[in-house]
């Protein structure tokens, strides 16, 4: 059970150094910054304290300590899915004082993005989410990256303290989010490639950086992702 409460923080994980780049330039917090000052209103959508118990949700205390539950702001979260506005701030009620993160929606995908069926190709429909990021309000140099979907959102907030992430309680009818800090996983993981190395040495003319090339060029990726992790995330 213990995968069911921490699969945000490995599907996040991916992010994480871009996130650590991005946190130490300080340029998100900076433009957001930068947008506040001008008095952009940004639209309110909140998550919103359970009185659950803890305890009652089996493997949840065990995988990660301290956890917090919410539920999410229903009509909120339907009105940024329906109009995806430019500018978001959730609220995170805290027993210290609310947590808001002033987000900036951004198109994660490159134009013509598809995922197809490796059987035979064929293009899926999926359910798009609205993506943002920001920083957390009243800490320069943080980053915040939070993606809407359907009855639920998954987050990532990383400051000087470390990381926290939110996601959905797997088959959880009530909708109930679950918010740790990355650092109180009672489990360690330790992300290692274990693709063999044993190909052919890179000559010194495919390594070396050419001046005279465009700046320009798209780098794509292409992602294959197996049909059982297809099936736990719902597409």
């Amino acid at each position: 059970m213990q995968r069911t409460f921490l699969y945000t923080s490995a599907l996040l994980i991916g992010l994480t150094g871009a996130a650590q780049t991005l946190q130490e330039s300080g340029l998100v917090s900076a433009s957001i910054q930068s947008v506040r000052e001008t008095g952009q209103p940004f639209r309110s959508v909140a998550l919103v304290p359970s009185a659950v118990d803890i305890s009652t949700i089996a493997g949840l205390s065990r995988a990660v300590e301290a956890p917090h539950l919410f539920t999410l702001d229903s009509a909120g979260l339907v009105d940024v899915l329906a109009d995806r506005p430019l500018y978001v701030t959730l609220v995170i009620p805290g027993a210290e004082g609310n947590l808001l993160l002033d987000l900036q929606k951004v198109d994660i995908t490159a134009s013509g993005f598809v995922v197809t069926r490796s059987s035979d190709e064929a293009v899926v429909r999926y359910a798009e989410g609205a993506h943002y990021r920001g920083m957390l309000r009243g800490s320069t140099g943080s980053l915040a990256a939070v993606s809407f979907f359907e009855g639920e959102l998954m987050a990532m907030i990383t400051d000087r303290s470390g990381t926290q992430v939110i996601g959905r309680v797997k088959n959880d009818s009530r909708g109930l989010h679950v918010m740790y800090c990355e650092s109180n996983q009672t489990k360690k993981y330790n992300p290692k490639c274990d693709t063999p190395d044993d190909g052919l040495m890179y000559t010194s003319s495919q390594i070396e950086f050419d001046s005279r090339g465009g700046s320009s060029d798209c780098v794509r990726l292409y992602w294959e992702v197996n049909y059982d992790i297809y099936q736990d995330k719902g597409a």
